[in-house]
């Protein structure tokens, strides 16, 4: 029954014949996926940020780190616009701890910005009765008839929390001829304790127009016809006669939504290329055939040719990615990811796959071809930024976000280029009788909405953002949500991410966007509405001003700043008139309000320069 139950399993994840929702199978849900990550914010400062002053601040700060066996290793560091992001796993006698993991966020002044602690406090004696190589080889061996496939495994052991007990486990990764990745936790007995699918599928958009040029001096600029974004869009119809998929035959109404844009190519041997420094096209599945090339530097191709999709998708993601580094984020993916436009093994789906070298994407031909519709190609590459940014996306809500996060990348990209229906989601590939798509404009309410499926959940947090994006405008909410996802990390919540926006807004905004921000994030039920009621900021023509009320706001230090030094004082009442405190400030410029030991809520600071000069300001803590 075991062995059946695996081959089920993997049957169901190669076949992917994904339907309405996108899913690719109906994976259990386990205790491990449904933890939430312990999350603090400007939890301290520390004199230096190398990893040796870093984990002893982790072994002060997490007394459970100093049981006997337990030990951090530094997985991975990355270093944002606005600071540094350090991410360790947890061993145990020199052992993983499955998950088990901490994140720690800096920024560029040692400022501790947040904590996310995945680790596990473990019992002592745990029994080192792992899985033999015998008997992993033997489960692989039985995975018939996939085992025929299977083209890399691995092996290692680790120690697996299955929510009661700590259990000594075996972790099997599995990669296959098709690019898809699984992992299997066994036990000694063979048991399948905890599968997982490792490639990231879209349940379910994209250009920029920018005045700048993309090209180096070893690229060679050609001229291709794509959709831009797609045919829907830029006709101004919904699906419907004569505006259908037709099979993927030359319906003359769509073709003649192509537009010339200009892509870069590598010239070899009088021949161009679909290959960058930023995306490449490959065959990444079988029946293999030789990808797009021209002997002119000319893509003109009809929906008809499966070079189409191939040009298509490869002029979105350079583009994103140009669009990426315009607003300075120069780390993230740059360099050229393989893409595979006609995976035909996929049905009605695509999936970012991490695990492949270079990271990849494969974007499925059913229904409608997944790559004609730049919606699809932005979601998948926003996992492939995710992933950069992060390098981690395992826990329910976790998932949620990184859905949510492609959506909005989508609507985003699309809705900057055209705002007809530019809340569907997958505007050409759903919406239809393939399936139906999703929405970036839902009313769905955290948590109450939740359902415990990432795709369906994700559309909170896109609608969300695509809120802000039209408070605050679109470079401004993307670069927030792009720096804020540096410091994500394992089992993190919708909560957690919704701080972090507010403190990335901070660090490159200096929170200027705070009041918009925090308003749709309390509207969603991410945050407490405290801060509903606004924030008074500084004002231009006041020589008394009032900055930094969004770190207040999350426990830090607001700042009353005077243009001279002077006498005044200081006091604080919360929203009920309770008088809190009140200090005498001699000959100061500036003065710091701390809100750590401050209760959530709304409180009205008055400076006092004489009986007849009283500036009040209010101020939130949440």
């Amino acid at each position: 029954m075991l062995m059946q139950k695996i081959i089920i399993f993997l049957l169901l994840a190669l076949n992917c014949s994904a339907q309405n929702n996108k899913m690719v199978s109906s994976e259990k849900s386990y205790p491990i996926d449904n933890r939430l990550a312990k999350s603090e914010f400007y939890a301290g400062h520390l004199a230096a940020t190398d990893t040796s002053t870093i984990k002893q601040f982790l072994l002060n700060h997490y007394p459970y780190l100093t049981q006997p066996g337990i030990s951090l290793q530094l997985l991975n560091q990355k270093e944002s616009p606005t600071g540094f992001h350090f991410l360790f796993g947890e061993f145990y006698r020199a052992i993983p701890v499955f998950r088990g993991s901490i994140k720690i966020n800096l920024d560029k002044n040692g400022n501790i910005t947040s904590l996310f602690d995945n680790g596990f406090a473990l019992p002592s004696n745990l029994p080192n009765d792992f899985p033999t190589n015998a008997v992993c080889e033997n489960v692989i061996k039985s995975l018939e008839p996939v085992q025929s496939i299977i083209v890399k495994t691995e092996i290692s052991n680790q120690w697996f929390y299955d929510g009661l007990s700590f259990i000594p486990a075996a972790r099997i990764f599995i990669a296959d001829k098709n690019n898809r990745n699984f992992e299997l936790i066994i036990n000694k007995e063979s048991k399948t304790i905890y599968e997982h699918d490792l490639n990231e599928y879209y349940s379910p958009p994209s250009i920029f127009n920018f005045q700048f040029s993309i090209f180096n001096s070893t690229d060679t600029p050609a001229v291709a016809m794509v959709f831009n974004p797609d045919p829907l869009t830029t006709a101004g119809v919904l699906y419907g006669t004569p505006y259908v998929n037709a099979h993927d035959s030359d319906v003359a109404v769509l073709n003649a939504q192509r537009q010339y844009e200009v892509i870069e190519t590598t010239l070899n041997n009088d021949t161009f290329w679909l290959s960058s420094p930023f995306c490449e096209v490959k065959e990444l599945s079988t029946p293999a055939n030789a990808p797009a090339f021209s002997t002119t530097p000319y893509f003109n191709f009809t929906r008809s040719h499966r070079e189409f999709n191939e040009v298509n998708a490869f002029y979105h993601i350079n583009y994103f990615q140009q669009y990426l580094q315009h607003l300075g984020f120069l780390n993230l993916v740059n360099f050229p990811i393989q893409i595979d436009a006609n995976n035909p093994n996929l049905g009605d789906n695509s999936f970012f796959n991490s695990n492949s070298s270079p990271i990849s994407i494969n974007y499925g031909t059913g229904g409608v071809p997944d790559a004609q519709d730049a919606d699809v190609v932005t979601h998948e590459y926003g996992h492939a930024v995710s992933f950069s940014a992060s390098n981690s996306n395992f826990g329910t809500e976790r998932a949620a976000l990184d859905e949510g996060i492609g959506d909005y990348i989508a609507s985003s990209y699309s809705r900057y280029l055209n705002t007809f229906y530019w809340w569907y989601v997958f505007s050409w590939d759903g919406h239809n009788e393939f399936w139906p798509g999703r929405v970036s404009i839902t009313s769905k309410h955290y948590p109450e909405d939740k359902t415990g499926e990432p795709h369906s959940d994700g559309e909170m947090w896109s609608s969300t953002i695509m809120q802000i994006w039209g408070d605050i405008g679109r470079e401004a909410a993307d670069k927030i949500l792009f720096n804020s996802m540096y410091s994500y990390t394992t089992n993190i919540s919708m909560k957690d991410a919704a701080n972090l926006y507010i403190q990335s807004d901070h660090t490159l905004n200096n929170g200027i966007n705070f009041t918009d921000i925090c308003n749709r994030m309390c509207q969603r039920g991410f945050l407490p509405c405290a801060c509903v009621i606004g924030i008074e900021e500084e004002k231009k023509d006041s020589y008394i001003k009032l900055v930094n009320t969004a770190v207040f706001a999350t426990g830090g230090n607001a700042i009353i700043e005077m243009s001279a030094p002077k006498d005044f004082s200081l006091r604080l009442a919360d929203v009920n008139g309770r008088l809190l405190f009140q200090h005498n400030i001699h000959k100061r410029a500036s003065y710091d309000i701390s809100g750590a030991d401050l209760a959530p809520g709304i409180y009205f600071l008055s400076v006092i320069i004489s009986e007849k000069e009283i500036k009040n300001f209010k101020l939130a803590k949440f």
